[in-house]
Formats: C-alpha cells, sequence, structure tokens
C-alpha cells in the first residue's frame, strides 16, 4: 500500500543582495601598475581575475553571496530574489511537469538542495524516500526495502504506479531525477513543446543494453520524461505485465525500464538539439568539454559525443553525478542569479524546439508539422 505525507510546504526564506559600496576608488582597487591582484572580499567586493574557473571552485560564493544556515537536515537558501525568473520568455503552450525525485533518508541534504533550487520551477515535485519527512513532504512506498541501487528498480517501478494512480489527469509530463542531479526546467519545457502529450514517448538521454544496439534505454542519472499518454500505457499494460515488464525489485532501473517502454508501444525519443548536440547529461558539464565519455559512443550510447565547450547544447536540460549538494546551489547562483550588463534577454530560440536530426525517433504526426518525413529525411 502506498501513503502520501501531506505536509505543510517549506517556502525559502528570501533576504536581499549584499550592496557593493562601489566608488571610484573601489573600482580601481584591483588595478595597479598595469597589473591585477585580487583585494579581499570584505574590502572591496569587486573580485578581479583572468583565470579559468571551474564550478566547484566557486563554491566560495555560498558564503559571499548567499546567506545560507548549514541546519542539521541541510543547506537552506536565505539568499536573493532571483532577477531572470521576473523576466521569463515568452513561451507558447508550454505543458505542464510533474518531476519526481529518487532520494534516501542519507541524502537529504542534496534533496534538500534539489527543491530549494530547480525543484521549485516544477509545476509540483515528489521526493521518493525510504521514510516519511516534513521538509520533503516524502511519499514512502511500502514493501520496497531501502537497499541503494541494488532495490532501485522496485521503487522506480511503484513510483511510476503511485504517478499513475494519483497524477495522471493532473500534468502532461512527468520527469524523473536523481537527487544529484541539476534541472533547467524551462529548458525542459523547451524540449517538450514539439510533441503531444497524449502520444506515448519518453525523452532522455539514450544507452544501449549490454551491447544489444536493438534494445535501448534512457539514463537514469540524466533523467527521463514520460508523455501522460506513456504513464497511462505503463499504469494500465506495462506495470501488469510481467511479459512486458519484470516484477521484481532488484537491478539498474533504466536498464530495466527502456526496454519496458518500447515492449509496450512506447517511442524513445531523441532529446537532443537539431545541431545533435546533447541536452540530458549523466555527468556534470566538464566532462563532456575534456571528452572523457567520447568513448562510450557507439557502443554504450546511441549518439556520437564531442568535445570541447561547443559540444554542449545552447539548451541543456539536466547534469548528473554531482559531487556533493552544494553545486546545486552554485549552478543555481550562475545560470539565475547573475546579471550581464549590456544583455537583455537570455534566448533568442524559437518558441517550438527545433526538431532533432534522428527522425526515426520522432512522431509521424510531428514530421508532418515540420515539413518533414522519415522517407526524405536522413538522421543519427
Amino acid at each position: 500500500m502506498l501513503w502520501f505525507n501531506s505536509g505543510e510546504e517549506t517556502s525559502d526564506r528570501l533576504t536581499t543582495m549584499h550592496q557593493t559600496e562601489a566608488s571610484t576608488t573601489s573600482l580601481n582597487c584591483g588595478f595597479k601598475n598595469a597589473s591585477m591582484r585580487i583585494i579581499k572580499a570584505n574590502r572591496c567586493k569587486l573580485v578581479l581575475g583572468l583565470s579559468v574557473v571551474t564550478i566547484s571552485s566557486l563554491i566560495f560564493l555560498r558564503s559571499s553571496y548567499f546567506s545560507m544556515e548549514d541546519k542539521q537536515h541541510g543547506l537552506e537558501v536565505t539568499g536573493y530574489t532571483p532577477s531572470l525568473e521576473k523576466e521569463t520568455v515568452e513561451q507558447v503552450n508550454v505543458s505542464s511537469v510533474l518531476c519526481w525525485v529518487m532520494t534516501t533518508t542519507q541524502r537529504k541534504q542534496n534533496a534538500l538542495a534539489a527543491k530549494n533550487t530547480w525543484g521549485k520551477r516544477c509545476d509540483k515535485i515528489i521526493f521518493f524516500s525510504d521514510q516519511l519527512d516534513t521538509d520533503l513532504e516524502s511519499v514512502v512506498l511500502s514493501g520496497i526495502s531501502e537497499g541503494g541501487k541494488a532495490s532501485l528498480w522496485g521503487k522506480t517501478r511503484e513510483s511510476l504506479k503511485y504517478l499513475y494512480d494519483y497524477y495522471l489527469k493532473e500534468f502532461d509530463w512527468f520527469y524523473k531525477a536523481d537527487d544529484d542531479t541539476y534541472v533547467i526546467v524551462e529548458n525542459l519545457k523547451y524540449v517538450l513543446t514539439p510533441y503531444d502529450p497524449e502520444f506515448p514517448i519518453a525523452l532522455g538521454e539514450r544507452g544501449i543494453v549490454g551491447g544489444n544496439k536493438r534494445k535501448h534505454y534512457l539514463s537514469g542519472g540524466s533523467g527521463y520524461v514520460l508523455s501522460r499518454k506513456a504513464l497511462e500505457i505503463y499504469g494500465t499494460k506495462t506495470y501488469l505485465d510481467n511479459k512486458l515488464c519484470p516484477k521484481g525489485h532488484d537491478g539498474r532501473e533504466d536498464l530495466i525500464l527502456g526496454p519496458c517502454l518500447t515492449k509496450s508501444g512506447i517511442l524513445l525519443g531523441d532529446s537532443r538539439d537539431e545541431l545533435g548536440k546533447h541536452r540530458f547529461h549523466q555527468n556534470p558539464a566538464d566532462e563532456y568539454i575534456i571528452g572523457k565519455w567520447q568513448h562510450r559512443y557507439p557502443t554504450v550510447m546511441i549518439y556520437k559525443y564531442d568535445k570541447g565547450i561547443d559540444s554542449l547544447s545552447q539548451t541543456p536540460v539536466s547534469f548528473h553525478s554531482l559531487k556533493n549538494y552544494e553545486l546545486l546551489y552554485a549552478l543555481e547562483f550562475f545560470i539565475y542569479r547573475i546579471q550581464l550588463f549590456g544583455i537583455s534577454g537570455r534566448f533568442d530560440g524559437p518558441n517550438i524546439a527545433p526538431l532533432p536530426p534522428d527522425v526515426s525517433s520522432i512522431p509521424e504526426e510531428v514530421l508532418k508539422r515540420f515539413g518533414k518525413s522519415r522517407v526524405n529525411e536522413g538522421g543519427s
């Protein structure tokens, strides 16, 4: 039996940002005799430098620009209101998305970081855990022992059934993420703009199961999203038929779920952008930039990875395997809080996302709407 603890929503406490006491003198503090130097933050709010810095080395921002309180259950943001959230891009009939996160009691800090950052932009977010938690308003799935990754398939199997039972009619799309994943929800909704939630489709970072190029899966770490129709098929057909999907609890959820969806008539779509650049990432951005995962193609991943900063899509959806929960707050800062002088907007693409290259993974009705077909279009 399943149950849900409907505790009160934990609201973020927002305070204003420290104001820089800028003056002509302070603006010149970083320069002297044509050389640069860094002035301590408490004496000069303007930090100057030319070095390339990774996200992990900039975690100091949590103390310099955020006012955060490290509580027993996790890191609570009490920073300023994001300025860019007040000036959202004009959107067209954007679908509603329910986000659901797999977590455990031991990883509560990660779950709270997800809730306090990207989770606020989902139309609803649900945390599935091994214990009830009022801060997370978590859902506990009975009959599922907590065994980490060993029992992840059982938790995923029952989580999807829970969403089907209670939320099928309320939302258009259902996105799954881990508690060490950062999600740019606006881009997730952008990726979904060409698709009808009444078509059975699932999108994510596609891989190959056990070297069998006929069996595909969607990476659980980078997250995957199911249409309402796909969830309906799962709840009424896939979940009930052991021939379509195993009823046990053991095993890697993504490797099991992918073939289950395919056998149930659910299309695994191409989530890349129109240039063939990946949007869902099962690892941090820097590992793609240095080419760490290029070897996965074509034995593990279906689509090729390129190397370098230009290999990343300009409309990324997710990055996974963030080593500590503070990185979620750092990404929140870099993506939503920084203001760029002289730049009035952050998005100049079309309101409907262009189609990805692999037309075999696009519904026929969508191809027709874009004036394309599988006959005269290539794609891989």
